[in-house]
């Protein structure tokens, strides 16, 4: 169990943007949608990434910000192909324990919405990191997933939380840190 949280837990620090809910258009922001305009969508979305499809990771991300990285990394493309050849990589390690049919799937426990301070310093944050206009972020959530592996193996579980964010008409799992009154907000990539 140990294990599989720690791995969990540093692919969602690496991992990113999978969409609270997204329109099947491209957003206002430039992103790409998931699969559907939902919550269970984009967990959906979250689910094949977490099952070694990791095409659908570029799916997660708004085209602004990938556009960003691409601009600060030098052979991006090369960069973009280790990170999901590792990404799957450690998937695939971790959840060897749980036998080679291993599945990971990921439900929703629950979601609150925001207060309106909140997201104005989640705005803040991701205007000062990543140039996106205050007046694109909607509103935001938490939400709070049960994370389960399970194959011929075994199985383990846990639940964990996520804060998500509507940019423009996409919604994109970040993370939120508040530490001595102030916010910071990264997506996770």
């Amino acid at each position: 169990m140990k294990k599989l949280l720690a791995l969990l837990l540093a692919v969602v620090m690496l991992l990113s943007f999978a969409a609270c809910s997204k329109d099947d258009d491209d957003d206002e922001d430039g992103g790409k949608s998931s699969k559907g305009g939902s919550v269970e969508d984009a967990v959906e979305t979250m689910e094949d990434v977490w099952n070694g499809d990791m095409d659908r990771l570029s799916d997660m991300i708004p085209d602004s910000v990938l556009d960003m990285r691409k601009e600060q990394i030098e052979d991006f493309d090369a960069y973009w192909e280790d990170l999901k050849n590792t990404h799957k990589e450690n998937f695939e390690s971790e959840l060897e324990e749980f036998g080679d049919d291993a599945k990971v799937t990921i439900t929703i426990e629950s979601q609150e919405d925001m207060d309106d301070e909140d997201v104005e310093a989640i705005a803040e944050s991701l205007n000062e990191t990543y140039k996106i206009d205050t007046d694109d972020v909607k509103t935001a959530c938490t939400l709070t997933l049960e994370m389960k592996a399970e194959g011929s193996d075994g199985e383990d579980s846990f639940l964990q939380d996520y804060t998500a964010v509507q940019v423009g008409n996409s919604w994109y799992i970040v993370d939120y840190y508040e530490y001595d009154g102030n916010v910071e907000v990264s997506f996770l990539v």
